[in-house]
């Protein structure tokens, strides 16, 4: 599948590779093959899609989760409706950096089962959070659920 704006990803291999060109570490970027990219970049936008966002879908029939209406950066600033924010893009891009270079999640090695005296607690294995938390922050505003969020009530 072709990495087409606004179907399949917020940002081109082009405007990746400027926005991860100034970011610390990123080597792993620019040493993968343009067509993994392009493949992190369409993943990295389905991710960022699944987190649920605030407002709702600017027109009907877009295929993607951005552009949104009654939307607010961090700064309270109203976002324009028809663009996808730069914020959004960066987060995007380093999804996809993350996608690249992270190693596979596994579930943690916790402690099952741990017993002092008569109290017994058993855990179960969780898996790290998928999404790094570089990418959270950037889209903290436009979460929906998120304590720096704010939805806006028509």
């Amino acid at each position: 599948m072709p990495l087409t704006i606004g179907t399949n990803t917020y940002v081109s291999l082009a405007d990746a590779d400027d926005i991860l060109s100034f970011k610390l570490h990123s080597g792993g970027w620019k040493s993968t093959s343009e067509q993994d990219r392009e493949r992190a970049l369409i993943e990295a936008t389905a991710a960022i899609d699944r987190l649920g966002f605030n407002g709702s879908i600017a027109r009907y029939d877009q295929p993607l989760g951005w552009p949104r209406l009654r939307m607010r950066d961090r700064e309270g600033r109203s976002i324009d409706p028809n663009v996808v924010p730069q914020v959004v893009r960066t987060a995007t891009c380093e999804m996809a950096l993350h996608l690249l270079t992270a190693p596979e999640l596994k579930p943690s090695p916790a402690v099952s089962r741990k017993r002092v005296g008569d109290l017994e607690i058993q855990y179960r294995a969780t898996l790290p959070d998928p999404v790094p938390l570089s990418v959270r922050q950037l889209l903290a505003p436009f979460l929906a659920g998120s304590p720096y969020s704010v939805e806006l009530i028509p």
